[in-house]
């Protein structure tokens, strides 16, 4: 389903000097082993900093790359802003390497990319690379449709900050700050950005309320350099994944349909929310032994915890293990409650790799170690016949454990 949406940004920017800004693209200090260079024999596509913020409109990455050959892009709640998903030749993000300076975004679990972890996430991207078919991914998920490579760092040699305000359809609210030290004593720099958006979606109730911050600094010596990342984002959404039925699609109301929360007799459910945030911890060291000959080091973390909220009707007591209810001698099996699932994840490990050059041919060399561990439970915080049902207990446990 495709709607006409529009935002106006208003963007003030401040440099400490009138004489014009060189940027260094910080390439020495991020995991380039996956990204395709002039004679990589498959079919690929930059996207640089000017292209990005040309369709920059608070949008997710899905949407930045609308115009790109071979991709479809959608959206849960009609605007760009929220849940998006992304195809590639057909393929699903589940068969997409997706990497965020080298390391890998795919959910180890599900191996889908959840774009709503980090909004605003294009604001701080300096280039993009997509590689079509199988690519060159060295880790992360099996890259079968293509692989979308994300590079965030970049050296500004004097200080900067820039304001972004925008509106735009369906109550479409958004700004940022971004600002900058410049590079300090030829050495030491710091980046950062901080972000809100709001939107009532396109959907009926498809609300969205999301925030991100990016902290990057780094340091340079003669031959090597340092570079730290901190990635931030929370998003709480109203959901609206349940999609809407084709026969509606024609129909000016009934195609902004949700079904979310109508199980609750009368209104919908007000709280049938997505409430989720993750952090992106990013250490990346680059050695340079000559002029043909260097290394990059990466370790990352990731914390993620959240949970979704859901009105279920109607729902049998012994699936949530309670007990049946007796009430006026009648037997009560069944009950309405409200639901809250979680997830409280961790994912953690180093990337590396080693390049030659001799003559006019390349020569790359890495590894890959990660581990994710993941805790999913469920509770009951509101039931019309509660039984034996206690807030402190959980419905169900489960633990996820990958290496690779």
């Amino acid at each position: 389903m495709k709607s006409t949406f529009l935002t106006i940004i208003l963007c003030c920017s401040y440099f400490l000097s009138m004489s014009q800004d060189t940027i260094l693209p910080l390439q020495e200090v991020v995991i380039i082993g996956n990204w395709a260079e002039k004679n990589t024999p498959i079919s690929y596509l930059n996207i640089s900093k000017k292209e990005i913020e040309r369709f920059n409109f608070g949008q997710d990455i899905p949407y930045i790359l609308s115009n790109t050959p071979s991709l479809v892009e959608s959206s849960d709640a009609g605007t760009g802003i929220g849940y998006t998903n992304i195809k590639i030749r057909g393929i699903d993000q589940t068969r997409i390497n997706i990497t965020l300076n080298g390391v890998t975004m795919n959910d180890p679990e599900s191996h889908q990319v959840f774009w709503v972890n980090l909004p605003d996430l294009s604001s701080s991207t300096e280039q993009i690379q997509i590689q079509r078919g199988v690519g060159i991914s060295t880790n992360g998920t099996g890259a079968f449709g293509a692989s979308i490579n994300l590079n965030t760092s970049k050296i500004n040699m004097k200080p900067y900050s820039n304001i972004n305000v925008g509106i735009g359809s369906f109550n479409t609210k958004i700004a940022n700050i971004s600002f900058g030290t410049g590079l300090i004593d030829h050495k030491f720099g710091v980046d950062g950005r901080i972000s809100k958006i709001v939107s009532d979606g396109y959907i009926d109730r498809a609300k969205v309320n999301l925030s991100s911050y990016y902290l990057s600094s780094y340091y340079l010596w003669k031959k090597s350099s340092l570079r730290l990342n901190i990635i931030n984002g929370k998003e709480i959404t109203y959901q609206a994944w349940n999609g809407v039925p084709i026969n509606y699609q024609n129909d000016p109301i009934l195609r902004r349909y949700n079904s979310s929360g109508t199980e609750k007799s009368g209104e919908p459910y007000q709280n049938e929310i997505d409430n989720y945030g993750q952090t992106h911890l990013q250490l990346i060291h680059k050695q340079e032994f000559n002029n043909n000959m260097y290394q990059n080091i990466t370790l990352h973390y990731t914390k993620g915890g959240g949970y979704f909220e859901q009105y279920k009707a109607n729902q049998q007591l012994n699936d949530y293990g309670l007990k049946h209810v007796i009430l006026n001698s009648d037997t009560i099996r069944s009950t309405d409650l409200i639901r809250d699932r979680w997830l409280d994840n961790d994912y953690y490990g180093i990337v590396y790799d080693i390049h030659y050059q001799l003559n006019k041919s390349n020569f790359t060399i890495g590894a890959a170690a990660n581990e994710y561990y993941g805790k999913h439970f469920g509770k009951i915080i509101w039931a019309q016949f509660a039984s034996n049902s206690n807030n402190f207990d959980n419905y169900y446990n489960w633990r996820g454990k990958k290496m690779t």
